[in-house]
């Protein structure tokens, strides 16, 4: 039933990591790169909880504003990109800081990879993947975590019977 409300379930203890990521023209995709916002540079253990390096391939990062920046950018393209894609590459960034750099480009002409690079926060008007599959995939994914969470309290609301406050996910208690 339209309500017209957004509803949202959730404590609202969240923080933003951001994604770098690639998928190839065949479909397949190299590890990603994951940001964390952090001052001191240091990764926590507790944000790796369920990670193995064995059977995960993804790496980790850190900025202070926990958005990529030059470093980062190159970083990835250096350490992920070139060596899981070995041939000769189209790589199509955003136009963003991070992506336009001397060094950047410089990198890029020295190993064979062709930057074909777009104006800043243009992708999703270019990119026809971000409204034919990201955007049902994002909506999905939202319906998904709100039948699981609307069935998680409701749950612990019956168990402890109780119905006048909102469990945190983390208290299993």
């Amino acid at each position: 039933e339209e309500t017209g409300f957004q509803s949202q379930l959730w404590d609202g203890n969240r923080e933003w990591i951001i994604l770098m990521g690639c998928v190839c023209a065949d479909g397949s995709g190299i590890s990603p790169n994951l940001t964390h916002q952090t001052v001191s540079g240091n990764i926590q253990d507790t944000w790796l909880q369920g990670f193995s390096p064995s059977e995960h391939k993804c790496n980790f990062i850190s900025s202070p504003s926990g958005w990529t920046n030059n470093d980062p950018g190159y970083k990835w393209l250096v350490s992920v990109f070139d060596k899981e894609m070995k041939t000769k590459r189209l790589l199509t960034p955003g136009g963003h800081g991070s992506h336009v750099t001397v060094k950047f480009i410089d990198y890029c002409n020295r190993n064979r990879i062709l930057p074909a690079i777009f104006p800043p926060d243009s992708t999703h008007t270019v990119y026809s993947l971000d409204v034919s599959l990201f955007s049902p995939r994002a909506i999905a994914y939202s319906d998904e975590i709100e039948k699981f969470l609307s069935k998680f309290w409701a749950a612990l609301s019956t168990v402890r019977n109780t119905y006048k406050r909102k469990p945190s996910i983390l208290d299993l208690s």
